[in-house]
């Protein structure tokens, strides 16, 4: 008992009790170490896949970055693009609102030249009428008279853009009518105007009865009254032997009245009018004042005794209307 008493020192148990506890806990510590390695350990090596999902979503960010990058340039291109357009169109329009001005200047000076061709083409324009006494002792002077008219068709026409011609035969209170009627040369209307007023002509006969000199007349301003322009010339020609009355006298009252209508018709201010009187010399002298004065109601007027100056006088007063108004 005294050995186990003399090796069993308090000093000795409490150093190996240190030193066991001391391996313990380096044991615990190795175990830890290892525990933490081992959990550690799919920790790390699961670590690398988050960079890898980054990479991707970075790849797909920088891909709409680039759509968005294009979408902006073409969005850019498009809108430069249109300030283009509007820049074109405002010059369009503005050409356009150029050009509508000059076609309408152009429009109205065309309409000013087709206005002032009117205008012209009325002045050149030519109403006649012819009044003719048929009665048995114009015999000779109606023959001569479709001598003229068919001269006047074939002539005028040419020389003037419209004529018309209108013949009235009187005798005995009636009354033989061409009315006034448009005269175009062959070419125009294949000669039919001249075979109207040759087959009218044709038919005037000089028979005996008493004149109707105021119907007649009447008849004839009436004719040219009716349409017409205000700038072209109209010619009343009166053909006879004898005034109101017969061969043995005079009826004055009728002759001044009807000088007086004449005179008031010629006169009409816009109208350019003259009155061609004719007596041929068949008729007895004391008829003869009557036509002087009725070739005297105008200052364009005429009267004579030569029925062959009907034909230049009609032509005198054609041109002079269009000098008038040229």
């Amino acid at each position: 008992m005294n050995d186990f008493s003399d090796d069993f020192e308090p000093e000795g148990v409490g150093q190996q009790f240190a030193d066991m506890l001391f391996g313990v806990v380096g044991y615990l510590i190795i175990v830890g170490v290892v525990l933490i390695v081992n959990v550690a350990k799919p920790m790390l090596e699961a670590e690398p896949s988050p960079p890898a999902k980054q990479s991707v979503d970075l790849t797909a960010i920088m891909a709409d970055m680039n759509r968005l990058s294009d979408g902006a340039a073409t969005l850019g291109q498009d809108l430069q693009n249109a300030m283009v357009d509007a820049a074109t169109s405002k010059r369009d329009a503005e050409n356009a609102k150029t050009q509508q001005s000059k076609t309408a200047r152009e429009l109205k000076q065309a309409n000013d030249k087709i206005a002032e061709s009117e205008r012209k083409d009325a002045s050149r324009q030519t109403r006649i009428m012819l009044v003719v006494d048929t009665s048995a002792s114009m015999e000779g002077g109606v023959r001569k008279v479709r001598a003229v008219a068919s001269g006047l068709c074939q002539t005028l026409p040419i020389a003037m853009e419209q004529v018309e011609l209108g013949i009235i035969g009187y005798r005995g209170g009636d009354l033989q009518r061409l009315p006034l009627q448009p005269i175009r040369t062959a070419r125009r209307d294949t000669g039919d105007s001249l075979r109207r007023v040759t087959n009218f002509v044709d038919q005037l006969k000089a028979v005996h009865g008493l004149e109707c000199i105021d119907q007649a007349m009447g008849q004839a301003m009436q004719e040219l009254d009716n349409g017409g322009s205000t700038e072209g010339a109209e010619v009343l020609a009166l053909i006879a032997d004898v005034s109101n009355g017969d061969m043995n006298a005079v009826d004055p009252s009728k002759n001044a009245a009807l000088i007086a209508r004449v005179r008031q018709w010629v006169n009409r201010p816009d109208r350019n009018r003259r009155v061609i009187a004719i007596r041929t010399s068949g008729g007895p002298p004391s008829h003869r004042p009557f036509f002087e004065k009725l070739g005297g109601v105008s200052a364009d007027s005429v009267f004579t005794e030569e029925l062959s100056a009907l034909y230049p006088l009609v032509f005198e007063a054609a041109f002079a209307g269009m000098e008038n108004n040229g």
